[in-house]
């Protein structure tokens, strides 16, 4: 099994460097695991199971996506896209993907990771004030003393 190979890096390596091609990021999922059924595959599947994100939401949904992102894949984010708009309607779903982000301080490894925060914030912030264009701000309280 491949995995006994990479097993001494948790101990080494920090976990975007646990994420590389030479490492666990390097690992098919079927890799990972013993080939025969087991408890501990069992369990570990029916934890993924839990760990979907493609439930009915009731608010709106807005998903920002770096096309480039090799820490978080673009095409697994728009499968989970159209999981969503499937589940909640696709006007209820809103997905944008970059091809281009902020540059970062490590454009290799994360630049399209956390450079997509710094590219989105001003279509979300207008995305976020469409839907709160209409609501009334409350007055403040007194607080007790």
């Amino acid at each position: 099994m491949k995995a006994y190979s990479v097993w001494p890096h948790i101990h080494e390596r920090a976990r975007v460097e646990l994420a590389k091609e030479d490492s666990w990021g390097g690992l098919k999922g079927n890799e990972q695991l013993r080939p025969e059924p087991n408890p501990s595959k069992k369990a570990f599947f029916d934890q993924l199971e839990l760990m979907n994100p493609a439930l009915r939401i009731l608010a709106p949904i807005r998903i920002s996506q770096g096309a480039k992102d090799q820490r978080i894949r673009a095409d697994f984010t728009r499968t989970l896209h159209h999981q969503l708009a499937a589940l909640n309607g696709p006007v209820n779903v809103t997905y944008k993907e970059y091809e281009e982000v902020s540059a970062t301080h490590d454009p290799v490894e994360l630049g399209f990771h956390f450079g997509l925060m710094d590219t989105d914030l001003p279509s979300l912030t207008r995305w976020l004030e469409e839907r709160f264009a209409d609501v009334e701000p409350e007055a403040p309280t007194a607080s007790p003393r």
